[in-house]
């Protein structure tokens, strides 16, 4: 997903100010995931965290996006990369146990 061009990356403590300020100043964690080229359920657990709510269903916008789309296609693409590991776990063990 080309939207999520920081997924996966280590927060900065200038992004953690940022998103601080985002929040307080009223963006959910859909627009916070768009800002910050990140899911929005990496949002809220960020904001998790950093104590600033208690849990992720918590944040302002979760509701929504655990309903929509995105969250869907997300959910979809984290299954499909979970099957691969498991098909490639696989095929390495047949490739192990041919060559013996």
């Amino acid at each position: 997903m080309e939207l999520l061009i920081n997924r996966n990356e280590k927060w900065s403590d200038t992004e953690d100010k940022k998103l601080l300020d985002e929040y307080n100043n009223g963006k959910n964690v859909v627009h916070l995931g768009l800002i910050h080229g990140r899911t929005p359920g990496a949002c809220a657990a960020r904001l998790q965290q950093l104590n600033i709510i208690k849990h992720r269903e918590d944040a302002v916008g979760y509701d929504e996006y655990i309903n929509s789309d995105l969250y869907k296609k997300i959910c979809e693409e984290v299954k499909n990369k979970k099957k691969g590991k498991k098909w490639s776990k696989k095929r390495e063990n047949v490739k192990k146990w041919i060559k013996k």
